[in-house]
Order: structure tokens, then sequence, then C-alpha cells
């Protein structure tokens, strides 16, 4: 039986490697939130993921992560990922350890990056940075209906990672597990777009610089957003209002 339509699919947008050391490599972005996109982009995480991401979900000996949890948008609780189930327990990208492990022996329980803003906020706040950093590529900051494409959010920031596995070359099973992909068909599309890209991209998931593992372990131990914070703190949350569709484009 045929599916609903669900009318023309909307382009992804995501960051080129160049762009993405830019952005973090910014020391007018608070530390705090360079990191946030640094993990966001290396563990595929989708923004109620990676603010729902705690400690304990890592493994740093092993340097494995697994993620079991989410943030509700409309309820601001905590619940399953997308798929509905805990991910399989993953390797963290290299480039992304020295990060971790600094921020981590600072501050080894609770959160990792701990609460969000609104999805528009964050949107709002990303495209902000990038133009700050001097990252001013149209197709990150425009919004067009031909072809149909939303300009950079958040959760395109996942959208980097996977793509940048299948620009790596990685086999399409692995990305798949790796993205949680329900769907190997949703798989397939990155690798299809990723093919076109390939020959014009630097290394993908290039190291961290240094400067900001520096300022993330001091600033992971005193922010307040983040200090003292738990997974039951989750459920004391203001409610967010719930996303009115696509005539926002965060």
């Amino acid at each position: 039986m045929r599916g609903p339509d669900r009318g023309v699919e909307t382009e992804k947008v995501h960051l080129h490697p160049a762009e993405y050391l830019a952005l973090l490599e910014n020391p007018a972005i608070p530390a705090r939130r360079r990191a946030a996109y640094a993990i966001a982009v290396c563990m595929y995480l989708r923004p109620a993921e990676l603010e729902a991401l705690q400690w304990s979900d890592l493994d740093l000996p092993l340097n494995q992560v697994q993620v079991r949890r989410s943030i509700g948008r409309e309820t601001g609780l905590e619940k399953a990922p997308k798929a509905g189930r805990a991910r399989h327990p993953q390797s963290i990208e290299p480039s992304l350890l020295p990060l971790l492990f600094a921020m981590y022996q600072s501050r080894p329980k609770g959160p990792v990056i701990g609460r969000l803003d609104d999805e528009r906020d964050l949107a709002a706040q990303l495209r902000r940075d990038l133009l700050d950093s001097g990252v001013t590529r149209a197709e990150l900051h425009t919004c067009t209906d031909e072809p149909p494409r939303e300009w950079m959010r958040m959760h395109d920031l996942r959208t980097t990672g996977i793509t940048w596995m299948a620009v790596r070359g990685d086999e399409p099973m692995m990305v798949m597990a790796r993205a949680g992909h329900a769907d190997l068909k949703t798989t397939l599309g990155y690798v299809s777009r990723a093919a076109l890209v390939r020959r014009s991209y630097g290394a993908v998931f290039p190291q961290i610089p240094h400067a900001l593992v520096i300022e993330s372990a001091t600033e992971s131990a005193t922010n307040p957003r983040i200090v003292g914070e738990s997974a039951e703190a989750h459920g004391n949350r203001t409610h967010r209002p719930p996303r009115e569709g696509r005539a926002h484009r965060f």
C-alpha cells in the first residue's frame, strides 16, 4: 500500500569542515556553546538528544557513547530518542575526545551540556554565530522555495556529522547505525548527497581547537546552567510551546 504524500522533500544544509572550524575558533562565542556545536556534529545528535546527554551515557576509557534519551519538545520531560529505543553503544569520533576528557575532568557527573534554549532561539543564535565567525555562505542563511530549502538550524549540526561520515566513505549500514536511522532509505539520501561534494571537501571531523578544549574545561566546572543539574531535574522544567509547523523556519 502506498504511503501518504508527504509533499516535496526539503533540502538539508550542512557545514563544511572549514566553516565548522571557524565557528569553534571564534573566541567571541561562549565556550559552552562552541562545545555544544562540536558535540552535536561529532555525535550526530538532535538538539533534544544533546540536551539530555549525561556523562553516565559515555564510557570514556572505552571511547564509547550510547544515546539513551531525549527531551520532549512539548513537555520538557525525558523520553526515548526519536526511533523509540536507545542506540547501540558506538565509538566516539577521535577528534572530539580531548574536549570530552577536559570537560569530564572538571565535572564528571550530570549533563554534558545541560539545558538548551527553545529551538527557534537556538537556530537564530547559530546563524548569528556563523556570521560572526565569517561564515557567510548563502545556503546557510537563506530559505528558498525553489528548491525547497531551510536555512541552517541546530538540527543541521546532526546533518553535518552524518554527511561527513558519508563523505569519509563509511559503509551505509554503519552510517545508519551510528545515526540511529530507522530506514536505510534515509541514510542513502545522505550517501548520494555526499557523493556530489566529496571532491570539494577537506578532511572531515577536524581536530577541536586546543583553545576551546582549555576554555571548556574551566567553563563546564562553573556554568550555572549545568552545575548541579541531574537527569531528574529535567522533569521540573517549564513546558515549551509546541512547534507550529514549517512557517517558523527556525
